[in-house]
């Protein structure tokens, strides 16, 4: 998980920073500018955004889903061996802002 988040955004309102506590290996924040790495090409990045060309998360896991059907059932963490289990979904983005601040961030061309 990347979090950008932007710099006149409160420490003290942000989620960020209890997403870095729970999961310290997997959540990386950003401040804009600054903005990870992201390979153009891949398919398996999502930038979680509203918008008018945003997909309903059903619509996602309807993306994903190999038969184009969704899927019913969710794995648990108990369901066999761990390791045989993966996600379609590599890198998951959020931005980090007040509706006021999202525009410079979102318009940004390297989050096209």
């Amino acid at each position: 998980i990347d979090i950008i988040k932007h710099p006149n955004e409160t420490d003290g309102k942000s989620t960020a920073v209890q997403a870095k506590l729970l999961a310290p290996q997997d959540v990386t924040i950003y401040t804009y500018p600054c903005i990870p790495e992201l390979d153009q090409s891949a398919e398996n990045i999502v930038l979680v955004f509203p918008g008018p060309d945003a997909m309903t998360v059903e619509e996602l896991w309807e993306h994903f889903s190999a038969d184009g059907k969704p899927r019913v059932k969710r794995l648990k963490a108990t369901d066999g061996d761990p390791e045989s289990h993966s996600c379609p979904i590599q890198r998951v983005v959020f931005i980090d802002s007040t509706w006021n601040q999202t525009t410079r961030i979102i318009t940004d061309e390297r989050l096209q």
